[in-house]
């Protein structure tokens, strides 16, 4: 089960190595969104990781990305979720440690710039140059637009 000085120490780290990825509570879904870049095809992925209070730390965070990318994803519609194999130890695991897996994913997984425009529209990122400043500086909630990729359900 989440405790306050868990919940605080999760943020102070993410603000820490990753302050792009912004804080968020829904209910008993807590979690960061952020971005990652594609360091082969420069594509912007919208990143949601998301803990249930009951059932964190003892179970990972989920991943969503949109655009999803690779064959590793469970669940159905909107629940879908990125299947990663990665250690999870809940004394010493965190969402700083599940970000760090998702760039490793992505650091097989990411696409060919040639290949990445296939599912963005007239092949271009969702967000680009200074709108991407934007996001990044503003806190711009990604998942008010693309909400089809966002967690939800069960685990």
């Amino acid at each position: 089960m989440l405790t306050e000085a868990r919940w605080q120490k999760e943020q102070e780290l993410m603000q820490g190595v990753f302050p792009a990825f912004k804080p968020f509570s829904r209910g008993t879904r807590f979690g960061f969104e952020g971005y990652l870049k594609g360091p082969r095809s420069g594509r912007i992925y919208g990143v949601s990781l998301e803990g249930d209070q009951a059932a964190y730390p003892q179970s990972p965070p989920r991943v969503c990305m949109c655009p999803r990318v690779g064959l590793h994803w469970i669940g159905d519609g909107e629940s879908r979720r990125l299947c990663m194999q990665r250690e999870w130890r809940p004394a010493r695991s965190t969402f700083a440690n599940t970000v760090l897996a998702l760039i490793r994913y992505l650091d097989e997984h990411d696409p060919e710039a040639a290949d990445a425009s296939l599912g963005q529209p007239h092949g271009e990122n969702p967000l680009a140059g200074d709108e991407f400043e934007t996001v990044l500086n503003t806190g711009f909630n990604f998942w008010a637009t693309v909400s089809s990729c966002r967690c939800r359900g069960p685990y």
